[in-house]
Order: C-alpha cells, then structure tokens, then sequence
C-alpha cells in the first residue's frame, strides 16, 4: 500500500530535502524538523498532496498548498487549453519545472498538453531555460530535433542538389565530444551515403585541426551503422528554415557541427 500520511513532528534531527519524498503522500506533517530543507515547489510530483504543515522549518512554501494543488490538478487535468490557461497558472508551471523532482509530473502533463513545453515568461524566457537539467531533457523530447538540437529560422546557410546546412542551438552542449560550453552549432544534412561517410571519416578519422577544418561533434553514424531519422515530425521545421519540399522529403543522413 502506498504511503499517503506522513507525521514526522518534532523530528529536530531529521536530514534531508523534501524533494525526495514519495509521490503517493496526501498528509504531510514536517512541524519542528529545523533540519529539513527544501521548497514545497519541488512536491508538484505528488498530485493528491492537501495538507502540509512546515512551522518551525527551513522549508520554504512560495505557494500555499491549496493553491499549488489546484495548479496540479489543473496541469494533469483533461480541460486545460491554450485558450484557458490563466497567468497564474502559467507563472506556477514555470516554477515548477525548475525542479528535477518534477520530470516525471512534466512528462506526463506534456503527453496531453505538449504546448506547455512552449510558455514563455512576460520578460521573454523559454519554458527550456527555466527547466532544471532532468526537466530540460523532458522538454527537449517534445520539442527539439533528436530531443536537443533547435533548428534556426531563416534560410539556410548552404543549399545544394545534395546537402542542406541550417544552424541549430544545441541544448545539451555536455553531451558533445569532447564536452563543450558551445551551444552554436549548425547541421550539414546529405543525401548521398558514400558522400556522408567520406566527410566524416575525413573530419573524425583524420583528425584534422580543429583550427583549419571545422570538427564533428556528432553524427547519425550509430555502432558503425547510419540511422535513419523519420524525418516526417521535422518535415513542417524543416521547412520552416527554408529548405525545399524535395530536400526534406531526401534527407537521410546528416552531420553535425560546431559553428
């Protein structure tokens, strides 16, 4: 049976940040436990969590927890629209997912309600900038190329009967080989397979100085072999910077580069 009521008063020594706590508590009682740390924001994770009493903690509570649960129910709820949403909510949402403890509560409100993953803040910051690293990965599988790559508007930098080069913002710059602050990349998609791998042996396998011949950071070559992307999610992006219907519909391999 899941754990529902948690009566950890008078607990002084207790260690330890709320975040952690299991998702299934509706009762919450953390009276007199100095010791405890952590935000109440971080507990959008436990949806049917009503009652909560942190006098005598470090706790900080932005949000009373009738309000935080309405906002809860409202995210996991089947009426809530870009029409509705008030900016309330939308100001509790953003606060939310600065949380790891979130990503799970984020994933599941996306699956119904992806445009969320696309609230801006009134002074002009992204849902994605706002995230915390956990909930950073969640929206990015919603929202970027390959789950980490934002394809730039505009024409592209490069277009031929073979090959289209379009910028992109790498969110996930940690990931990049080597590792790397750098989030300006752009993509060199090509359409012929001998092409691809001559380009990349000639950047990866040779070596060459990063100072004269810009270096790969990553590619869809996969255990020796080339994946194929199912481009048609990206027809409609890819458009979008430019790229005729016929590149689109053509692309199959692709290269990735520091910019």
């Amino acid at each position: 049976m899941p754990l529902t009521s948690l009566i950890l008063y008078g607990c002084q020594e207790l260690k330890g940040n709320i975040k952690d706590l299991p998702q299934s508590i509706t009762d919450l009682n953390l009276v007199g436990c100095k010791k405890l740390e952590g935000t109440t924001l971080a507990l959008a994770s436990c949806p049917e969590l009503v009652k909560l009493n942190t006098i005598y903690t470090k706790i900080v509570v932005p949000i009373p927890i009738d309000k935080q649960h309405a906002f809860v129910q409202e995210l996991a709820g089947g009426t809530l629209t870009e029409e509705t949403i008030t900016e309330e909510t939308k100001d509790a949402f953003l606060k939310f997912i600065a949380y790891d403890s979130n990503a799970g509560a984020l994933q599941s409100w996306l699956e119904s309600k992806p445009w969320l993953a696309e609230l801006v803040t009134p002074e002009g910051h992204e849902a994605v900038q706002l995230a915390s690293a956990e909930c950073r990965k969640v929206i990015a599988d919603q929202l970027y190329f390959m789950g980490r790559y934002k394809l730039t508007s505009g024409p592209p930098e490069h277009k031929s009967m073979t090959s289209v080069v379009i910028r992109a913002i790498d969110y996930f710059p940690e990931r990049q080989d080597p590792p790397s602050e750098n989030q300006y990349v752009v993509f060199k998609f090509m359409i012929n397979l001998l092409q691809f791998l001559r380009e990349k042996s000639e950047r990866v396998d040779n070596k060459l100085e990063p100072e004269f011949v810009i270096p790969v950071i990553d590619s869809n070559m996969v255990d020796g072999k080339v994946a194929r992307w199912d481009m048609k999610r990206w027809a409609s992006e890819m458009n979008r910077t430019s790229c005729t219907s016929r590149c689109t519909k053509m692309v199959l391999f692709a290269t990735f580069y520091y910019f």
